[in-house]
């Protein structure tokens, strides 16, 4: 069983961050209280977001199978943000090398509508997130 699946960082117009597991919490899919959340600064923001995506991936039962294959796996999936917090797109920027399991990544993650609104210290357009997803299957 697939033990340490993780978003391991995000880079935002060239800016890496690590996301601690004191990340502010936000709902996968729309919801009310996601709109409300006033972020304080873009690494807060990136926080919320990888917090978010990583519950999307996690709570999808046929993705966590198939990262359950023996072996290391890595992806990375772009995501492009409104300032709204609502998601415009999403698309594999780096197959994991298996089909179906980039097919099933896209699905759980296209279930989040929306994450917290920009910070007030981002630009005032649509943004492209990276996302490298990794697991270490045992």
């Amino acid at each position: 069983m697939c033990k340490c699946l993780t978003i391991a960082a995000a880079v935002l117009t060239g800016m890496a961050a690590f996301f601690p597991a004191s990340a502010p919490q936000a709902q996968p899919g729309p919801h009310p209280v996601v709109a409300a959340l006033q972020i304080p600064n873009r690494e807060a923001w990136l926080a919320a977001c990888a917090h978010t995506f990583l519950q999307a991936l996690e709570s999808d039962d046929p993705l966590i199978q198939l990262f359950s294959i023996p072996g290391a796996v890595a992806m990375e999936i772009m995501v492009e943000i409104a300032p709204d917090g609502f998601v415009e797109d999403l698309s594999v920027r780096e197959t994991s090398g298996r089909p179906s399991l980039d097919a099933a990544a896209l699905r759980a993650l296209s279930q989040v509508r929306q994450v917290p609104p920009f910070s007030p210290d981002m630009p005032p357009q649509n943004i492209q997130m990276q996302l490298p997803i990794g697991a270490q299957v045992s």
